[in-house]
């Protein structure tokens, strides 16, 4: 009886933490500028609408929670999502930055994904939803990053 009992108060939390993946994704705009700045990488932005975006959830779904892009992005790019959900609401503060990121980077579409180098304010790449994998995905961000030009040296 007791061996069920413990069975079944702990099975939730074995579950709950076996499905529970660590982010890739940043929130906070500033710290993931500051990161990406100290690392030399650029940032990778994902303007979604999580809860109500279809277009947004495809690509989370087929591209961003997989496996290797998310053991891999890290090394390329510093990526920061910044959501604008309808069914819950943000706190005040983060919802207004994320309307400055919204109309800073002219955002007028979801999802828009913007492959940005801070250094120099320089948009690396910048799309929508379209159908790709995890290893074309990163290697077209490593072909971005490589074929811009460089400034010269001083």
């Amino acid at each position: 009886m007791k061996l069920c009992l413990i069975a079944f108060l702990f099975f939730p939390l074995v579950l709950s933490s076996a499905s529970e993946k660590r982010s890739v994704w940043s929130t906070d705009y500033q710290k993931a500028r500051d990161l990406a700045f100290e690392s030399s990488k650029p940032m990778l932005l994902f303007f979604t609408g999580s809860d109500w975006c279809i277009w947004c959830q495809k690509l989370e779904r087929e591209l961003f929670s997989q496996e290797e892009f998310a053991s891999r992005i890290e090394e390329i790019a510093t990526p920061v999502k910044v959501d604008f959900p309808q069914r819950r609401k943000l706190p005040p503060r983060k919802g207004r930055r994320n309307d400055l990121l919204k109309a800073q980077f002219e955002v007028t579409a979801f999802p828009t994904v913007i492959y940005y180098d801070p250094s120099d304010d320089t948009i690396l790449w910048r799309h929508s939803y379209f159908a790709t994998n995890s290893k074309q995905y990163l290697a077209e961000l490593s072909a971005r990053l490589s074929s811009k030009p460089q400034a010269p040296a001083e």
